[in-house]
């Protein structure tokens, strides 16, 4: 019986060692990024890319050109994006005032509508990424922009960041950390500014409307911790949808009729 048990035990032993190695041997796991900031979503462009040439693209590329002073005396060539750049991610500045959670009064267009496509562009001196996302609008809440923008029509929403593949395959990413961007396939609340050399709308913030309940889109930083200047965003995180909708239409009601610069 003895001879039975000893190699029985030396082998549990074994086992037992192997298995505390093991634990030993693995790496904490890295903390995941908040599910808005996946990068897997991020709209992409291919370096190189041929892209549709009309006025309207050439002034998108222009507004997010990297903004240098006469006097900064750098050459913008440096600073453009290459195989050898890396993904970054930039967050509010320092001292940035507290946005609104309703920014009604700086908006010149707020609606409701359905994300149907998503690209990402070069800026014209290829220092910087922007993403689109085409918007099916259900529902026109304001407009005071001079655009004629109507239910059932689709508009090109903007904001800055995305991804580039280069020809090696690398891609790097570009974003800002509490400002992700909306998906595809999914209804939010969208407060826009407009941008009329581009025809387009950029972005000051926006909310998910998911199974009657508000997903704010906007405060959280790419770790999920809560950033202060867009804290109020989240104010609205759970909000029941129609709930929701009459705050929006009672902050129009009572926001100034001018509008402020948008942030991306």
């Amino acid at each position: 019986m003895k001879k039975i048990l000893i190699p029985v035990m030396v082998t549990l032993l074994g086992m037992t060692a192997l298995a505390m190695l093991g634990n030993q041997n693995q790496k904490p796991e890295s903390p995941k990024l908040h599910e808005q900031h996946e990068k897997a979503t991020y709209p992409v462009t291919d370096y190189g890319a041929s892209d549709p040439s009309d006025s309207k693209r050439e002034a998108r590329k222009k507004r997010h050109n990297i903004r240098l002073k006469s006097y900064d005396n750098v050459d913008v060539k440096q600073l453009e994006l290459t195989e050898s750049s890396e993904s970054s991610w930039g967050g509010p500045p320092s001292h940035a005032p507290a946005e609104p959670a309703l920014p009604a009064g700086q908006s010149d267009v707020i609606l409701v509508g359905e994300v149907v496509d998503a690209k990402a562009f070069l800026s014209e001196d290829k220092t910087n990424i922007y993403s689109e996302f085409k918007v099916l609008i259900s529902e026109v809440l304001k407009n005071t922009s001079t655009a004629e923008v109507g239910n059932s029509a689709s508009i090109i929403t903007t904001r800055g960041g995305g991804a580039v593949r280069f020809p090696s395959g690398k891609v790097i990413q570009r974003g800002f950390g509490g400002k992700p961007f909306p998906r595809v396939k999914r209804e939010y609340v969208f407060f826009l500014k407009y941008d009329a050399a581009g025809q387009a709308f950029p972005i000051i913030t926006a909310y998910e409307m998911r199974e009657g309940l508000v997903i704010p889109l906007d405060g959280l930083d790419i770790d999920g911790t809560l950033l202060e200047p867009y804290s109020a965003y989240q104010e609205y995180k759970g909000t029941d949808a129609a709930a929701f909708i009459s705050k929006v239409r009672e902050a129009i009601y009572t926001s100034p009729v001018n509008g402020g610069e948008a942030n991306q």
